[in-house]
């Protein structure tokens, strides 16, 4: 834990990352996603067997209703804002390995779909300058669908910080499921996600 709490010191603080402009497809591409960023880490707390830092996104994200041919139509959502998420991680002592928690804190978005979602952490590693984890979303939240309505899914996601040409790299590639709300019963998606990367100037 202590390598990862140098690693986060020395290389991913403060440091300024830009996802590009990128679109994705919901319901069976009823709707169309436009998504751009800019995340910031910061807020390191930290103690013997935890620590917790936080991740500032400052999103641009639009989702718009397409007609047959594809074509963007109005705008179904629009949820661009400020968030701040914040992971809190622990040591156990019984599996010597480090686990956790992601969840929304607070931003300037109204009603965010996030909001009282959190995420379980785990499998976290280093690897000289790569850090990974996976996470997997509790419960569900809400993702508009091409009826008018929501859907209740959750995300399944791989993710890492890494340094490449000593530019600092966040990677996100997230699996969409359906949940019932009833049972809790997980079924992937259709709804095609490209993978998204963050990258510092």
């Amino acid at each position: 834990m202590d390598e990862i709490i140098k690693f986060l010191k020395e290389k991913v603080l403060s440091k300024h990352l830009f996802t590009e402009e990128l679109t994705y497809e919901l319901d069976d591409s009823a709707l169309q996603g436009v998504y751009s960023d800019e995340i910031i880490f910061s807020n390191l707390v930290h103690n013997d067997l935890f620590f917790s830092f936080d991740m500032f996104v400052i999103a641009n994200e639009k989702i718009y209703n397409l007609n047959s041919n594809g074509e963007k139509l109005d705008i179904r959502k629009n949820y661009s804002g400020v968030g701040l998420f914040r992971y809190e991680l622990a040591k156990r002592l019984s599996s010597n390995e480090i686990t956790g928690s992601m969840r929304y804190v607070s931003g300037t978005l109204k009603n965010p779909p996030a909001e009282a979602i959190v995420n379980s952490v785990y499998n976290m590693k280093l690897n000289k300058d790569s850090l990974s984890w996976r996470e997997e979303q509790m419960l569900y939240r809400d993702q508009p669908n091409g009826d008018g309505g929501f859907d209740s899914i959750s995300f399944d996601s791989k993710n890492k910080i890494f340094i490449d040409n000593d530019k600092l790299n966040f990677e996100y590639n997230g699996k969409c499921m359906d949940i019932s709300p009833k049972t809790f019963e997980k079924t992937e998606n259709k709804s095609i996600f490209p993978g998204f990367l963050s990258r510092e100037k």
